[in-house]
């Protein structure tokens, strides 16, 4: 596997989403939904040689903004600020878990990538407690105040 393949599966394994329609599982604990104006766009952009839609650190706030504000699932099974909850607790995890048998640069890669993404998570939750109604929650939510 590639440092590009390694960085969109963790990627996608951190934030429950996907570029590539093969990867998506709703019956996945969590779903991992299928992002598809995003990788419409994306693909859209890349060069006509490349055929493969691939997560990278360099799009993580277009993931979060089409995850959370653009276009966020009808019927997830929690809301906005669980689900960045859930996967920050995935990003520790998967933090601890590099792999010690890849080469040094693809382990500092995918840390960084990580981190980075941890920083967001933190950023678009106080964006969700805010309460500023950027990022839409479920009517249910919204009443109990999650």
């Amino acid at each position: 596997m590639s440092g590009a393949e390694l960085e969109d599966a963790v990627l996608r394994k951190i934030l429950a989403v996907t570029l590539n329609p093969e990867h998506a599982n709703t019956a996945a604990n969590p779903p991992v939904l299928h992002l598809a104006g995003l990788a419409e766009e994306v693909s859209s952009q890349q060069q006509q040689g490349s055929s493969s839609t691939l997560m990278n650190k360099d799009m993580l706030d277009l993931i979060f903004v089409n995850r959370l504000i653009e276009s966020p699932p009808e019927q997830y099974p929690q809301p906005p600020f669980h689900y960045l909850l859930g996967c920050f607790a995935r990003a520790v995890n998967k933090l601890r878990s590099v792999s010690p048998r890849q080469p040094p640069e693809v382990q500092q890669h995918l840390q960084g990538t990580i981190v980075a993404c941890k920083e967001l998570l933190v950023s678009y939750a106080a964006l969700v407690l805010s309460s500023s109604g950027v990022v839409p929650e479920p009517n249910t939510a919204a009443l109990r105040g999650a």
